[in-house]
């Protein structure tokens, strides 16, 4: 069951609790990978230490009704991942802020909030390395769910590496019990599909449209999340219009003050 949640909190923290991620595990065929003892991959990953995603549209199906949203992400390096969901004329609905300790979500429209030791909102999975996996999902960099790992070079010697038509297919070599992870990087070196399982539960992140900002960092202008457990399977749909990497800003906290705490999650939202 730690495993189930630990995939569930990608889900929650990038879409404030309500907003589930979701479509069909996107399957590689045996045919179509060009299985290789030897395959050699030169991954460079990019130095990121700040990313300000200060205009995402949010597109994604909701009870059957097709549903926009703007957006925006702040995220600095090994210290917090805040999202803001702003639906009508730039008002802000709801907040998510995480810090390798803590998540806060925050439903301002219903005067709410859920807050939480991330460790004990886990079940006790390793928080750190949740923390930076979110991270790595979030820049487009490298990980294996559940392995705090973060040397790049180290962790392409922990994948099983072949040919694929669009470049590399990395497969996780052992996994956390069922726990799996999967990349495909093109031939631009580019991270252009992620995707983590557990048993019957799969988030599938496609990287889209690689371009270049300003200081010459490389970044998808579309994500596609999927994530699919059971017959739940659901897409959602961010498109970055604007973007700002390794420049300094603020991360605006909220006083809590004026907000009801719930104590589960799922009450924030509830009528």
């Amino acid at each position: 069951m730690k495993k189930r949640y630990y995939i569930y909190f990608f889900c929650i923290t990038l879409f404030l609790g309500q907003i589930s991620c979701s479509t069909q595990k996107k399957t590689t065929s045996s045919s179509s990978v060009e299985k290789e003892s030897s395959v050699k991959l030169n991954y460079q990953q990019q130095e990121i230490s700040s990313a300000n995603l200060s205009n995402i549209n949010v597109s994604f199906n909701y009870n059957g009704n097709a549903i926009s949203s703007r957006a925006s992400l702040k995220l600095l390096r090994d210290s917090v991942i805040q999202i803001s969901v702003q639906p009508i004329l730039g008002v802000e609905l709801g907040r998510v802020t995480i810090t390798p300790t803590k998540v806060v979500a925050i439903n301002k429209l219903q005067g709410r909030y859920f807050e939480a030791n991330i460790n004990q909102f886990l079940k006790q999975v390793d928080t750190q390395g949740v923390f930076s996996q979110l991270q790595s999902l979030l820049l487009n960099e490298l990980f294996i769910a559940g392995n705090v790992e973060k040397d790049p070079e180290k962790l392409i010697n922990q994948f099983k590496i072949s040919r694929f038509p669009e470049g590399y297919f990395l497969q996780s070599q052992n996994n956390i019990q069922d726990l799996k992870t999967e990349h495909v990087i093109n031939y631009d070196n580019r991270i252009s599909m992620t995707m983590f399982s557990y048993k019957g539960a799969t988030l599938t992140c496609s990287f889209k449209q690689h371009s270049l900002f300003k200081n010459k960092t490389y970044y998808p202008t579309q994500i596609i999340l999927s994530f699919a457990y059971g017959k739940q399977n659901e897409t959602v749909i961010l498109d970055i219009k604007n973007a700002t990497f390794n420049q300094p800003f603020v991360v605006n906290s909220i006083n809590t003050d004026h907000y009801r705490k719930v104590t589960n999650l799922e009450d924030l939202f509830k009528k």
